[in-house]
């Protein structure tokens, strides 16, 4: 028996000795048009688009507890139930294309820190990250119509999330074991002392909110970034300015026959913003260019699109449709692009962002990179693509006032947008300045400038004469009515040269 006992013993010993080899990649399918694929270092790369099938807790087609980072792609739209339950992750960042998050996707990922939730998201599933408990931050973003039952139970989430006002549903214990969520930014009507522990939410936390977006007496003034909507939200005063059709521009707008068919403007004018402050007079800023461009410019109305208050779709099926224009038209037409409303920079790459009116946060997944849009219509084979950016990308609004950020208020010199092709930008400010409004006149003061020159020459006016127009004349004007300087600027690829100066407004 001894003797049997040894030779055991000998053989576990050279058991435990012997080299491991390396597992193979673990790989397979995950959904019908998904594929993932599991390292040795633990990293899950899903590729591939739509929807992730649903698993339960055992049958995840990877080993959970394995998975150490994940990477999804762009195009996947719905994370699956149980599909990261119990990974040891550090961050969950989601594509912008997830419309929704299945039950306890992410569970019991006791390491996960942050949760990126991307806007376009609109479910979030019943325990989706229940147990999460080194989970500090998360922002819900506006677009989220259901919460389910203890979606965020037993998390260390801080008091800077808040719940948008337009949450439809939300299940119960939702918060349950949340002690660190004691003030919020923004809550639902439906939320009240009387029901909030339903959610799971502490009753000072209700009880302090004041429903005006101000989380009582006690919150910092950066905590402001997810606490107005369109119903609820302090609008800030802003000094009388003249109606739309009583400024002097709106008066004796030259009529010019309609010669311009094959030019195309798109106008942009946000105005009210459902979280960011709201832009003094960009609606009068868009119906007054959107008028020019028929009656002085001679375009007809259906090459003229404006879009009021842009959500960040608006915006991009915009930019789908200049290039399906292009496309039809072969490259044999110009266009005018206008832009009025928040300009804005990422606080941590300072890359400068247009920010769409449903924007929650100055992020990629919230607002349209100026970087993208240069390069996409750069990439029109258009004769010419003027672009008016009546906007900064300083951080900070019409009234010098800085946009909130992220729970926190930010000022920044933005990176500089590359331009290419037949582009040329003419914006409102140089880098670290605001584009400020004219009282007035109720218009943005470079617009206002802008449509002036078009009123005085009728229409014909190049492109270096109505430059430098602007250069001179917003300096001195804003200097006098708002004792700063803003200086506009122009910007042209290299391809291009100074040769845009001779280009024609009326094309």
């Amino acid at each position: 028996m001894k003797r049997l006992t040894t030779v055991l013993f000998v053989i576990a010993s050279l058991i435990l000795l012997a080299p491991i080899p390396a597992r193979a990649d673990m790989k397979g399918k995950c959904g019908k048009n998904l594929q993932w694929v599991l390292d040795d270092d633990g990293k899950l790369t899903i590729t591939g688009s739509g929807r992730m099938d649903d698993f339960s807790k055992s049958s995840q087609p990877w080993r959970a507890a394995l998975v150490r980072s994940v990477e999804f792609p762009e195009g996947l739209t719905y994370i699956g139930n149980n599909a990261l339950n119990g990974a040891k992750i550090g961050t969950a960042n989601l594509p912008s294309t997830v419309t929704g998050i299945g039950k306890s996707a992410f569970a019991n990922c006791k390491k996960m820190t942050t949760a990126v939730l991307p806007y376009g998201l609109t479910s979030i599933g019943e325990s989706a990250f229940s147990n999460c408990e080194a989970l500090v931050k998360v922002q819900i973003p506006s677009s989220v119509k259901t919460i389910g039952s203890r979606a965020f139970a037993d998390c260390k989430l801080i008091a800077s999330i808040g719940i948008p006002f337009n949450v439809e549903a939300i299940g119960k214990d939702v918060f349950d074991g949340c002690n660190s969520l004691t003030k919020l930014t923004s809550l639902p009507d439906y939320i009240t002392t009387a029901n909030c522990k339903t959610y799971g939410i502490a009753y000072s936390a209700v009880s302090n909110y004041d429903r005006t977006g101000n989380s009582g007496s006690t919150m910092a003034t950066g905590e402001i970034a997810n606490s107005f909507s369109n119903k609820a939200k302090e609008k800030k005063t802003v000094e009388a300015g003249v109606k739309y059709g009583e400024s002097d521009i709106d008066k004796k707008i030259p009529v010019r026959p309609v010669t311009s068919t094959r030019t195309f403007a798109f106008i942009f004018a946000n105005e009210n913003y459902d979280i960011m402050p709201d832009v003094p007079f960009a609606t009068n800023d868009g119906k007054s260019f959107a008028a020019y461009c028929h009656s002085t410019l001679g375009l007809p109305e259906n090459n003229i699109n404006v879009y009021y208050n842009a959500t960040l779709g608006n915006m991009r099926a915009a930019v789908k449709y200049m290039k399906q224009i292009d496309e039809a038209f072969k490259g044999d037409i110009s266009f005018i692009i206008y832009y009025a409303g928040h300009g804005a920079p990422d606080e941590k790459t300072s890359e400068p962002y247009l920010v769409p009116t449903d924007a929650y946060a100055i992020d990629a997944t919230a607002c349209y990179p100026l970087d993208a849009l240069y390069k996409e219509l750069g990439e029109l084979n258009a004769k010419s693509v003027k672009v008016f950016m009546d906007a900064c990308f300083s951080g900070v609004d019409r009234g010098n006032d800085m946009i909130a950020q992220g729970g926190r208020l930010v000022a920044t010199v933005p990176k500089k947008a590359g331009v290419t092709g037949n582009v040329l930008v003419i914006s409102a400010t140089s880098n670290d300045q605001a584009a400020w409004h004219y009282p007035e006149q109720g218009h943005g003061l470079f617009t206002y400038c802008l449509i002036k020159k078009l009123q005085e020459t009728q229409g014909d006016v190049s492109m270096g004469e109505l430059n430098d127009y602007l250069v001179e004349q917003v300096p001195q004007i804003s200097i006098v009515h708002n004792h700063v300087t803003q200086t506009p600027t122009s910007q042209s690829s290299s391809k291009l040269g100074n040769s845009w100066r001779l280009w024609q407004m009326k094309q």
